[in-house]
């Protein structure tokens, strides 16, 4: 069974995916994460071209595995999860998906990594869309701008110094980005289910989405 969960930053897909995948027992892929692992790559080997990317993904490889708990990512012998969050790796990443050609690119490796699992819950802007649009079950996971500011203010409070009005200032351009980019804009999937992650708590959410996949399989 293949279970793919998306919607908007800050709405919860990623620990409402990790836990689901506890609770059923699946495999758990971040696929934003995988997304940054190119992205490592090209910055840490000044890649330029796709067939040097193809040539370092061949000679080094890139392993993601999940223990129940954390979604790491390796290359050559080394996790670099903990590395995958920087500023630079975040403005790579961007850069890339803004590129038809290095797009493509991204999805094709993620693509890969997913056909290693025939059971798994993968969760991502690009999922349900362009990355298994043909999942057995589809959620999306929908929570207003401002609950999802004031969860990253939250998330946030000890680690970044910012207002909850400059998180929620951050969230409201990233939306614009993502609804508008040239390369898979954020869109509900086909056939979506929609689970609302806007006053409840993840255990909520993911009861729901249990119920409705146990009672349809």
């Amino acid at each position: 069974m293949r279970v793919a969960i998306t919607g908007l930053a800050g709405s919860g897909k990623g620990a409402i995916s990790r836990s689901l995948a506890v609770r059923l027992g699946l495999f758990y892929i971040d696929v934003g994460l995988v997304f940054r692992a190119v992205a490592w790559l090209v910055l840490n080997h000044r890649i330029k071209h796709i067939s040097e990317l193809h040539r370092v993904v061949c000679e080094e490889g890139l392993w993601c595995s999940w223990n129940g708990s954390i979604f790491s990512v390796t290359i050559s012998g080394k996790r670099i999860d903990h590395e995958l969050h920087s500023p630079a790796i975040s403005k790579m990443t961007a850069e890339l998906a803004g590129s038809s050609v290095w797009f493509n690119e991204m999805r094709q490796i993620a693509e890969a990594v997913i056909s290693n699992h025939t059971n798994l819950v993968a969760d991502g802007r690009s999922v349900g869309n362009v990355i298994l649009p043909k999942a057995d079950f589809i959620f999306l996971i929908d929570a207003s701008l401002e609950t999802r500011s004031r969860r990253r203010f939250a998330q946030l409070a000890g680690i970044k110094q910012q207002t909850l009005d400059q998180v929620r200032t951050d969230i409201a351009e990233r939306d614009k980005k993502d609804v508008t980019r040239a390369n898979d804009p954020f869109a509900v999937p086909y056939g979506a289910i929609v689970i609302s992650n806007e006053s409840g708590t993840i255990d909520a959410c993911v009861e729901k989405i249990v119920h409705i996949v146990t009672n349809k399989t």
